[in-house]
Formats: C-alpha cells, sequence, structure tokens
C-alpha cells in the first residue's frame, strides 16, 4: 500500500511517486533536498530525457497494431559512472477517474507482452491481442536505489 510521500497511483505511479517498491528513490526526492539545502545530493537519480516506440514519441497519439512487435528505447542521463538497471513493464491503461487523492488500483500487466530486454535502454515488446488503451514504463535504477523512469501511453486498434 502507498503511503504518504511514498508511491501512489494516480493515473500513473510515475506522477508523484517519490520512492518506488519500498526502495529506490526518484528525482522527486533530489529536488526535495536540493531545496531544503541548497544543494543536490552526490548521487542523483538517472535522467530519462525520452522514450519513443518506433522512433515516435508519445505526443504523436501512437497506434499499434495487435500481436505485433515493436521497439521501444529510452535516453537516459545519469551523472555518475554506475551500471544501470532497466525494468520494463506494459500495463492496461487505468479506468480510474478518482479525484482528491483517493486510493487507485494499479492497473493490471499485460502477461507475455515482453520479447527482448535489450542492453542501453532498448526492448522489444508485442503489442496486445486486445484493443484498448496500454501504457509502457520504465524503471532505470542505479547501484544506489536511485531511480528514473518515464511511461508511453499508446492504442491498439
Amino acid at each position: 500500500m502507498p503511503s504518504c510521500g511514498g508511491e501512489k497511483q494516480e493515473r500513473t505511479r510515475t506522477w508523484f511517486s517519490l520512492i518506488f517498491n519500498g526502495k529506490n528513490i526518484s528525482a522527486g526526492v533530489d529536488e526535495l533536498i536540493k531545496s531544503w539545502t541548497n544543494k543536490y545530493p552526490r548521487n542523483q537519480a538517472p535522467n530519462v530525457t525520452k522514450l519513443v516506440v518506433n522512433d515516435k514519441l508519445a505526443e504523436k497519439n501512437v497506434e499499434l497494431l495487435p500481436r505485433q512487435i515493436y521497439v521501444a528505447k529510452v535516453n537516459v542521463t545519469d551523472d555518475s559512472s554506475e551500471k544501470l538497471k532497466y525494468q520494463w513493464e506494459l500495463r492496461h491503461e487505468t479506468v480510474a477517474r478518482s479525484i482528491g487523492g483517493d486510493i487507485e488500483e494499479i492497473p493490471p500487466e499485460v502477461k507475455g507482452s515482453i520479447v527482448k530486454i535489450g542492453t542501453n535502454g532498448t526492448l522489444k515488446f508485442k503489442a496486445p491481442n486486445q484493443p484498448g488503451k496500454y501504457r509502457l514504463f520504465v524503471y532505470v535504477v542505479d547501484t544506489q536505489h536511485k531511480i528514473g523512469h518515464a511511461n508511453f501511453p499508446f492504442i491498439v486498434r
């Protein structure tokens, strides 16, 4: 269960959460530290600068075909030379429309969608069989449990 200032599903977990899975600290915490101390922590969270599917940005209202293979790529900057770990999820789009911080359930993952996790932030995935709205998530974690993230909404027609 999410806690205040921790992990919170509100449309997506990536909008307001400061901590993921009880241990991975997001850039939001780095920003709070900066505002309190006037300097960033020595190790900052990885920064996801771009996420594309088949070289298209999410702003292009991407529509995918069922059961087809697509390639996602994420660009990341990091202030250290640490090895980064990439975690990917494909989930149904939330249908909850809560207000005022009400608890929302995390939408279910689409099983069998991840085909191959490549090196350097690439992923091959299979679009879901069923038409509908979905969202691809990437979490980039460094060795000190700092996390960067992005998500990519799309429609299967």
